[in-house]
């Protein structure tokens, strides 16, 4: 580094507190996020987390037709688990998991 020039700054997740407290829509500007309503009827899905490689975007996918306060959470939620942060302020029903997806041989 030559002298007199800076370090370029490290992004840091923000503490699961910003995550749960600050207005969502602020939220997803931080963290380079937008919220999709996707139309899927799986009483089972809860939403998925999409990273988009070529702008380093976030995607919360969610059933369409959620109430609000529903939708606010889940995308609490969502973002959470995506920045490794602790999900234990949530409720205990909500769950998420990582999945890889395999990439097809052509065979």
């Amino acid at each position: 580094m030559k002298l007199g020039t800076t370090a370029p700054e490290i992004a840091t997740a923000p503490a699961i507190e910003h995550v749960i407290t600050a207005p969502l829509d602020e939220l997803l500007v931080e963290q380079n996020a937008r919220l999709v309503e996707i139309n899927l009827t799986d009483p089972e899905f809860f939403g998925a987390v999409l990273l988009r490689k070529s702008t380093g975007k976030v995607v919360l996918a969610m059933p369409a037709g959620r109430e609000p306060i529903e939708q606010d959470c889940a995308a609490r939620f969502l973002l959470a688990f995506h920045l490794g942060l602790p999900t234990d302020q949530f409720p205990t029903f909500i769950t998420a998991e990582t999945v890889t997806p395999s990439v097809e041989t052509g065979e």
